[in-house]
């Protein structure tokens, strides 16, 4: 076997002298094993989630505590069976508001498949629901049959649901949300089909 042919005493292969000769990449895995987060874990969510989920939960308390006194007062104030009626109607669907709320924070903190559709569908409604009862406070404020007590209540849950609505359609959850299904996605998991 014949020994390679140089020219000279500097291996052909070798980078010429001043030539820039660039640093071999990292691996993605090695990367990622650095920076302390493994294929095996999803990607961590961010503060909105948090934050989002915390307002969401104390919306569904405020309603289950709204539904319990509509009950208890409206059905102690009640004059006829119809009117007992309506009162129980009407604390089932604000009980079942609070519901959706537990179902939709549910499916925002899903460990491999979150979304915000139930989350956003409830507090829509609630928004709406508390836009009509501001309206009819301030009403009764101006003929007195209300005070501004209850003014200031709705308001300030005006404002916790447009904060809500606000930190579900920030940019970093939606991005969240789509590498959160993707992770899942490339581990083998699927989002479970509904039925028909």
């Amino acid at each position: 076997m014949t020994p390679p042919q140089w020219h000279g005493d500097r291996n052909p292969q070798w980078p010429a002298p001043g030539q820039y000769v660039p640093q071999p990449q990292e691996p993605p895995t090695q990367q990622i094993r650095q920076s302390g987060v493994t294929g095996d874990q999803p990607p961590p969510r961010p503060a909105a989630v948090l934050v989002a989920a915390a307002l969401g939960g104390v919306v569904a308390l405020a309603l289950f505590g709204l539904a319990l006194h509509v009950l208890v007062t409206g059905v102690g104030g009640a004059t006829g069976a119809l009117s007992v009626i309506a009162v129980v109607l009407l604390a089932c669907i604000v009980a079942g508001m609070a519901a959706l709320y537990g179902i939709g924070l549910a499916g925002l903190l899903h460990r491999r498949f979150p979304n915000t559709a139930q989350l956003a569908m409830a507090t829509w409604m609630t928004a709406v629901i508390v836009g009509v009862a501001m309206v009819r406070s301030a009403r009764g404020w101006t003929d007195g049959s209300d005070g501004p007590l209850t003014f200031a209540a709705w308001t300030v849950m005006l404002v916790v649901v447009v904060a809500l609505l606000v930190l579900m359609s920030r940019p970093a959850v939606v991005r969240w949300i789509q590498a959160t299904h993707e992770h899942s996605r490339r581990l083998g998991y699927a989002p479970r089909q509904r039925r028909r």
